[in-house]
């Protein structure tokens, strides 16, 4: 509980102000030739959710921002590239096996989404838990994700 007020404070700090709840708001997240496609930031961490469940970076890769900040249980943090960040992931699911992962709580602010939830693995032999928290930004009319620590 101590680490979750830390992060929500560093959020804080660092200009992430949230507000509890869900937003009704909807972004323009494809352009499909005058057609919008909405969609809100709750679907896209839906699909994170769905992505790091199943244990397959590739499935939320393309939500990476150009730049992101990664922090791990396992003492691997630093800003990385989208494309190091791929690599720097797919190692840690392969040692530590997702059994379960949910995001449990959602705060909206304009353009900043900061989500957290519950991730369970698998390591030398027994089950664990680790808190992990999420933060997305809005780049153009795309959502990505600038933030993930798993800790």
């Amino acid at each position: 509980m101590n680490k979750l007020l830390k992060i929500l404070i560093l959020f804080s700090l660092i200009g992430f102000l949230s507000v509890p709840g869900y937003s009704s708001l909807k972004y323009d997240v494809y352009d499909t030739g005058g057609k919008q496609d909405q969609q809100t930031a709750s679907s896209v961490f839906k699909k994170i959710e769905e992505g790091i469940s199943s244990g397959k970076v590739s499935a939320i890769s393309n939500l990476f921002s150009s730049q992101m900040y990664i922090n791990l249980s396992n003492g691997v943090n630093g800003y990385y590239s989208s494309n190091q960040a791929y690599y720097v992931l797919q190692r840690y699911f392969k040692n530590y096996r997702v059994i379960s992962f949910s995001i449990e709580n959602i705060h909206e602010e304009d353009d900043n989404v900061i989500g957290t939830g519950d991730y369970v693995y698998f390591f030398k032999g027994s089950e664990r838990k680790a808190q992990v928290y999420l933060s997305l930004k809005k780049t153009g009319n795309k959502w990505k994700i600038i933030q993930l620590t798993i800790d």
